[in-house]
Order: structure tokens, then sequence, then C-alpha cells
């Protein structure tokens, strides 16, 4: 691999480190310049695998959870609350990051060997959606465990709730407008010919759980419990789909 995404990859892990770090220690203004710069180095790191390859990076599994990392940076920059509220929501973001950066470190780096398949619109759309949903549905997962954390403490707030659950719709939305690439793409490129295959289990599984965590019955609080539970779990659920689907 080129040794510029390598170096600015480095950088990125070093600048999530840092903002969890000062989140810990409460120094609010410091984790925000060691956020944006983390966003800023899985962009230079982006640039430079584009520049290299001549394509998006969205193909490999190196580049593809990078890509994640700087979309779920973003998140967390712009839709997270700032200073000492909502502090559970960036920290499980930084985790999450935390996550994506390991799995980029032992993930296979070489490019996929179907390479007339870089410029389909359909392709990339499948691919590009596919990271933005993953990343939407690890940021709404924040929220739900604020919801939760607080909880335990006082009388939860249901804005956390609802925060979350938005986020993890928006999420469900970008995978479904994903699946509809994915199908056009399959159309385009085998026709009405289909058989069973990990891909479309993993992804019957993701829509599967979604399903369930959008339509836990009642209004009492064991039922908002298990519906923010789910909620919490549902970017873990997709991302451990993601990984185990790239190691198999």
């Amino acid at each position: 691999m080129n040794i510029q995404p390598v170096f600015f990859f480095s950088l990125t892990t070093v600048c999530f480190v840092s903002a969890l770090f000062f989140l810990q220690t409460q120094r609010y203004s410091a984790e925000k310049y060691f956020l944006w710069a983390g966003c800023a180095c899985s962009a230079s790191a982006l640039a430079a695998l584009t520049h290299a390859s001549g394509r998006m990076p969205v193909f490999a599994d190196f580049e593809s959870m990078l890509l994640t990392t700087f979309m779920l940076g973003v998140l967390i920059s712009f839709g997270s609350p700032p200073g000492d509220s909502g502090t559970e929501v960036r920290r499980c973001g930084y985790i999450f990051v935390f996550i994506l950066l390991s799995f980029c470190l032992i993930s296979p780096q070489s490019h996929d060997q179907n390479e007339y398949l870089y410029h389909n619109v359909w392709v990339i759309l499948f691919h590009v959606f596919r990271r933005i949903s993953l990343a939407l549905m690890l940021f709404a997962s924040g929220f739900f465990f604020q919801h939760r954390k607080n909880g335990r403490k006082t009388v939860s707030d249901p804005a956390w709730n609802h925060l979350g659950r938005n986020y993890l719709i928006l999420g469900a939305v970008c995978f479904l407008i994903s699946e509809y690439s994915g199908m056009i793409w399959c159309q385009q490129g085998w026709g009405d010919f289909w058989h069973w295959s990990s891909v479309f289990f993993h992804s019957t599984l993701v829509l599967l759980y979604l399903m369930i965590a959008f339509h836990i019955p009642g209004r009492n609080e064991n039922a908002a419990q298990i519906r923010s539970l789910l909620g919490g779990l549902s970017g873990v659920f997709f991302l451990a789909m993601t990984m185990i689907r790239s190691l198999l």
C-alpha cells in the first residue's frame, strides 16, 4: 500500500484516541479539535487511496471501513450534543471508531477482482449507502445507550430515545436504498437468475433485526427498555454481520 494512506491512517488513530482521552478528562474543547483533526486525517487517507487507485474508496474492506470511520466522525462532530451533554453518545462513537480502525488493520487490503464494476453507478451506490447506513446505525446506538445510562440515575429523558430512533430510521432507509441499488446491479449483471448466498442471508438478518427493533409493542417502561436495548445493539449487529461476511 502507498505510504500516504498509512501515514494518514496512523494520524487518524492518534487523533481519535486523543479525542476520547480528552472526553474522559472532561476537556471538551481539546476533544472537539482532535475530533475534527481525526475527521480531516481520515478524509486525507481516503483522498490518497482514491488518487492511488483511480476509483472511489468503497470496495475493499480496508477503505470501506475507513470511509465508515470518516462518516461516523462527521456525525459525532455535528450530530452529538456538545460539552457534558450526551457524553455517552460521543464515547460510544469513539469506541465504534476504534473497532472500525482495528478491523482495518486485520482486513484484506487487496482490491476486488471485479475491476470492471468499479465505475458502475449501481455498484457504487450499493457500497456507498451501505457504509452510510452502518455509520448512521452506529451513531444511533450511542443515543440509545445514553438513554439507558440516564435511566439508571434519574427518570430517563425520552428525547435520547427519539433521537436514536430517528437516526436508526435514517440508517434503515439508506440500507434499503443500498439493497435496491444492489437489486438493479444484479438484474443488469445476471438477469432473472438467482440463488441463495451468504450476502443475501446477512442482509436478510439485518432487515429482520430492524423490523423487530421498530415494532416492539407496548407503551410501558419495560417495552421502552427493550426498544432502547434493541436500538442500541442495532449498529453492533450490523457491524458484526459486516465483519463476519468480510472475514469468511
